[in-house]
């Protein structure tokens, strides 16, 4: 059995038990552009982006069977904010520099991306990603007001226990409904902390381990409506993982990427084809 046959036979049971918990319905076949059109992604490549990161991100997205294009800060600026008219499914904000995004899309590109997403579009934040999607984020004990407010709460991070920035490791994360945890790379993530009572409906799909301390339990990963699209934000890196042996990162989705979490995390959501 390859590698993708693996992973895709791995999905199955995830995406069912994130089917049952969730109540977000699946559409067959949903990694591939047939019948009704193609899946593309933008990916934001602007300043602060781990380019590790998003080079593990393109390369999952073709396992996936979706196409993914880089766009810069200025191109997000001048999107219409219909995702019929961008061109695109969804745009995936991958970890880095959360400060960085905001300096690079100002207000103009931030209300882009809230018009895009209202409309249909899906947002994917990896860790700084998600830190940039949150009302507020608690950096270090310090608190930072951030404006493109797709989540109505706060990212709270990093977690020391795990390991204090700049560090990373490989930490357990419990996807939810799943009996074992997954192995996942943390490299400077968070808790995410909805305000309560919460304007907005707000799944889990993934909580940290015991290593988290006393993180441990809270809400690793979580999928949110917002107008007609939906956000999944990520504290871990599923997206990629770590070759100890020849000390490089893994972006192939081996050595504790978890593809095929994703992969289910991402069909379970009812993401818009384009046509054209």
């Amino acid at each position: 059995m390859t590698r993708r046959e693996f992973l895709q036979r791995s999905a199955v049971l995830s995406m069912g038990l994130g089917l049952a918990l969730w109540g977000v319905p699946a559409r067959a076949g949903a990694g591939a552009g047939t019948r009704a059109g193609r899946v593309r992604v933008a990916l934001y490549a602007g300043p602060g982006t781990w380019l590790e990161g998003r080079e593990a991100i393109h390369n999952f997205l073709r396992f996936l069977g979706w196409e993914g294009q880089e766009v810069s800060p200025s191109e997000v600026v001048r999107w219409d904010a219909d995702p019929e008219g961008v061109g695109y499914s969804a745009i995936w904000v991958p970890g880095g520099w959360a400060y960085d995004y905001r300096r690079a899309l100002g207000e103009a590109g931030q209300r882009r991306l809230r018009a895009f997403i209202a409309s249909g579009g899906l947002y994917i934040g990896s860790c700084a990603g998600a830190y940039f999607a949150s009302d507020f984020i608690l950096w270090e004990g310090r608190r930072y007001e951030y404006d493109l407010d797709l989540f109505a709460g706060s990212s709270q991070g990093p977690i020391p226990s795990i390991a204090p920035w700049p560090r990373w490791a490989l930490t357990p994360v419990w996807g939810e409904g799943n009996s074992f945890p997954l192995s996942m790379i943390y490299y400077g993530g968070q808790v995410f902390r909805p305000i309560l009572p919460s304007p907005q409906e707000v799944r889990v799909v993934a909580r940290w381990g015991e290593e988290a301390g006393p993180q441990a339990g809270k809400p690793a990963g979580i999928v949110i409506r917002y107008g007609r699209g939906y956000v999944l934000l990520l504290g871990p890196h599923p997206e990629i993982g770590y070759d100890f042996a020849r000390q490089r990162w893994d972006r192939e989705g081996g050595h504790g990427a978890q593809w095929a979490w994703l992969q289910a995390q991402l069909e379970a959501l009812p993401v818009r084809r384009i046509r054209r």
